[in-house]
């Protein structure tokens, strides 16, 4: 199989290389353009920024990814990688469009079904295994075809609602692909193993301007988290399809259901979390608010790119959970319950009692809040050189 055409790690390490330079040269001319054409995100009573803010980001990490995934087809052809790159293009488009003229609801979402339709069509990757989960394997199509369209325009808006503080999406994508980087090296889905190291080396140049610029900054705006949400989709039904190399894993006692939601835990459900509250109160679950996570720590007073590491590290916490509960020895529906109580306890619950200690004013909220007052890290002599470095000698 194709999928198991193996790249030297020199080869590896020259996709990332590449792929994190052009990303890096390619983002002063992105910048330019986003300027010029007054492509920004303007601030509101919602948004945590007092200033307008260039939003094309996700157009450099797409060069960077584009690039790379270029001369891995010119090394060996393999259409599934050309159909995500045609896909994660569209949402690309749909997202800029999106920043730059708004579109309706419904015909952004209209967009996303029909992009992953035609990934699954055209890859015939779709989530129709889950290898012992509750006691089921193979599941028929008709079930599977919904299911599958469901949870990728699902995962496709999780990962676009966590942009909201410097660092975080862009944060979580380097780390997920690491982590799933590692799932497909054992699996010897070599492809994907290299896809995804290209992918976080694509990412980084971004996240230094996102965290550390203030005349360079960008945000990654809707078209790149729109265009990194396909991603996650396309590795989430590697991993969860019929006759995937990852089943492997089985042999090793491993829940591919379980290991795949904790990769995506915190998206899914602080994304969960936030619809269903504004359902509750009556609202459209699509109406903007500040009611996700890391709005929560900006209100405790805690820097962006704090807020943003602790929602990353919360991320990490379900992964060891489940990871803890595999060495354990614990059945698939164990190591899946294990993900979701994790989920729970990390966002629902966590949200829930420090907001109630938040409402009642208690000794708690305010040791917290003096707490997250010291950690400001913009204020060390690291910071400060990273900051001169990338807006002054960059720019």
């Amino acid at each position: 199989m194709l999928d198991t055409a193996f790249l030297s790690p020199y080869t590896d390490i020259i996709l990332c290389v590449v792929s994190f330079v052009v990303a890096w040269m390619s983002y002063p001319m992105v910048l330019g353009f986003a300027r010029k054409w007054n492509v920004v995100d303007n601030p509101d009573a919602r948004k945590l920024h007092r200033n307008p803010v260039p939003v094309l980001g996700g157009v450099s990490v797409f060069i960077g990814l584009v690039v790379g995934v270029s001369i891995m087809l010119m090394l060996f052809y393999q259409r599934s990688l050309l159909v995500m790159l045609l896909a994660m293009g569209a949402l690309l488009v749909v997202g800029f469009t999106d920043d730059k003229y708004g579109l309706p609801i419904w015909m952004r979402f209209l967009l996303e079904i029909l992009v992953v339709m035609a990934m699954i069509v055209f890859n015939g990757n779709m989530i129709d295994n889950f290898y012992g989960l509750f006691g089921l394997h193979a599941i028929p199509t008709y079930v599977a075809l919904p299911l599958s369209v469901f949870t990728g325009v699902g995962i496709i808006n999780a990962i676009n609602l966590i942009d909201g503080v410097d660092g975080y999406s862009c944060g979580y994508i380097s780390i997920t692909c690491l982590s799933f980087s590692v799932i497909f090296y054992y699996s010897q889905i070599y492809t994907l193993f290299s896809l995804c190291l290209i992918c976080a080396c694509s990412v980084v140049p971004f996240f230094l301007h996102n965290v550390f610029g203030v005349k360079s900054k960008m945000f990654i705006g809707d078209g790149g988290t729109l265009m990194l949400g396909t991603l996650m989709v396309v590795l989430a039904f590697s991993m969860l399809r019929t006759g995937s190399m990852c089943e492997t894993l089985g042999s090793y006692n491993i829940s591919l259901v379980a290991l795949c939601l904790a990769e995506l835990a915190l998206p899914v459900i602080d994304t969960l979390r936030v619809m269903t509250r504004r359902m509750v109160n009556g609202m459209s679950p699509f109406k903007p608010d500040k009611t996700h996570l890391h709005h929560l720590f900006i209100d405790l007073n805690f820097p962006h790119f704090i807020a943003g590491f602790i929602c990353i590290l919360l991320n990490v916490v379900v992964m060891v959970t489940w990871l803890v509960s595999w060495i354990m020895g614990a059945e698939a529906n164990i190591q899946f319950a294990v993900v979701c109580v994790s989920m729970v306890l990390v966002d629902p619950i966590l949200y829930n009692v420090l907001r109630y200690h938040e409402r009642h004013n208690t000794c708690l909220y305010h040791q917290i809040r003096r707490f997250a007052g010291q950690m400001n890290p913009e204020t060390t002599r690291f910071w400060k050189w990273m900051n001169h470095w990338i807006d002054n000698e960059l720019y």
